[in-house]
């Protein structure tokens, strides 16, 4: 299991305890190993291939049996061994978006550019893998935040740099801008603000403000 978010995040336990548990109940004696990448700490290719070489090395006599991958940005990563080494290997993803980027657009940290992104179902045809989606219901966050918050004339977003923020980031401007015109949407984003600045900015909103955290990784 390649983990694309972190060991804390409820997607990772829910997926292990659940294969642990369905192991046991058909009464299969499966070595089941987990491999976190921890996305945020990938700076550089060079980070990103040392970080693989030491996931793949223990294969390198033999293969495993099954692969789960959590997360569009695990898929991204191995995605030159699921086409090669890997492709008569069944594989489950666990994906969270509809598209997927490149390694580079998981390194840079920046804001997404959709003209670079590329359909989901496009990437892995001719692959061994089924896709499981756990999508991010945005739309129907927002909505909820609505009904909560009627006086609601904007929504400040809080997120990380990691890859799946930043499609998030899109995705909130698009279906605001598409079904919610009358919201306006701000970004407090890790990096681009101190603490204690994005402190002071949650102490200065009012009723008409709304705020939606999405720090991938925690609970």
């Amino acid at each position: 299991m390649i983990n694309g978010y972190t060991e804390s995040y409820i997607w990772f336990n829910a997926a292990y305890n659940g294969i642990i548990d369905h192991l046991g109940e058909v009464g299969r004696s499966v070595k089941v190993t987990t491999q976190p990448l921890n996305m945020q700490l990938f700076n550089s290719q060079e980070d990103v291939d040392a970080r693989k070489r030491r996931i793949l090395e223990p294969y390198d006599e033999e293969e495993p049996n099954a692969i789960v991958l959590l997360g569009n940005s695990a898929f991204i990563l191995f995605r030159e061994e699921l086409e090669g080494r890997w492709r008569d290997i069944p594989v489950v993803l666990c994906a969270d978006n509809d598209n997927v980027s490149s390694i580079e657009a998981c390194i840079s940290k920046q804001d997404l550019d959709p003209q670079k992104e590329e359909p989901l179902a496009e990437a892995v045809k001719g692959m061994n893998l089924t896709i499981v989606k756990c999508p991010i219901y945005v739309e129907q966050t927002v909505k909820t935040m609505k009904e909560l918050l009627p006086e609601m004339e904007r929504l400040v977003l809080i997120s990380d740099r990691r890859y799946v923020c930043a499609q998030v980031r899109h995705e909130v401007e698009e279906v605001v801008t598409r079904k919610f015109p009358d919201i306006k949407v701000s970004h407090l984003t890790n990096g681009s603000f101190t603490m204690d600045q994005v402190l002071d900015s949650i102490r200065s909103y009012d009723h008409t403000t709304g705020i939606l955290y999405f720090i991938h990784g925690s609970r």
